[in-house]
């Protein structure tokens, strides 16, 4: 009788253990989805702000010039009192993706944390210009390209910089061997914007090649 009571005892502290184990686990994996939805709501708010403080940002009786100055000024004021420090912000409709961009010499301007912008790029207003990104796909809150698969040809990416919108047209995309080193294939003719990432579960990159459809001011 006396083993029985201590076999009962055991399989209910055992039953105990799992159920607290379990409550745990979930208590964990609910604490991380608030902390990267959390995350996610603030970025989306600073991308707003980013955003709409450039909607305001050039005046129509100034030169081309003097509009560029007071872009350039208007943006370093604001990043100064707001604490937002993105150059700009890449928006693709179609997967629900909006995302700042970091400064090419910022610390944040990491693949392994945002998207990054290649040290090869040239901005949108750039004659010639070809805008490179580079980000991560499969899953993790740093996925961000992970839906790129779901675009097709005629799909539109915008690029939200210094007060303009440009807007973009996805014309190629295509395959390469992931060596370290990216060949891109363009129209050296057309302003392009160029989206680069890992095919999951190869060994393969994938190419996205947007070409300027038109650039208007936000």
């Amino acid at each position: 009788m006396e083993k029985r009571k201590q076999s009962n005892r055991k399989i209910i502290a055992y039953k105990i253990c799992s159920f607290t184990l379990i409550v745990v686990g979930i208590g964990l994996i609910a604490s991380k989805y608030y902390e990267n939805y959390h995350l996610e709501q603030i970025e989306q708010r600073k991308i707003d702000e980013f955003i709409n403080i450039q909607n305001n940002m050039k005046s129509s009786i100034v030169s081309e010039e003097e509009q560029s100055t007071q872009v350039i000024n208007k943006t370093e004021d604001y990043k100064d009192k707001n604490s937002i420090d993105y150059i700009a912000v890449l928006e693709i409709p179609k997967i629900n993706l909006r995302k700042g961009l970091y400064s090419k010499n910022s610390i944040k301007n990491d693949v392994n944390e945002n998207i990054e912008v290649l040290q090869e790029s040239i901005m949108p207003n750039n004659n010639s210009s070809n805008l490179i990104l580079a980000g991560h796909s499969g899953s993790g809150r740093v996925a961000y390209f992970n839906n790129l698969d779901s675009l097709t040809k005629g799909d539109i990416a915008i690029i939200h910089y210094e007060g303009i919108s440009y807007s973009y047209r996805l014309v190629n995309e295509y395959e390469i061997q992931k060596t370290g080193k990216t060949s891109i294939t363009r129209n050296g003719q057309k302003k392009c914007l160029t989206l680069i990432t890992c095919k999951h579960g190869t060994d393969k990159q994938v190419i996205y090649i947007f070409e300027l459809e038109e650039d208007r001011d936000e």
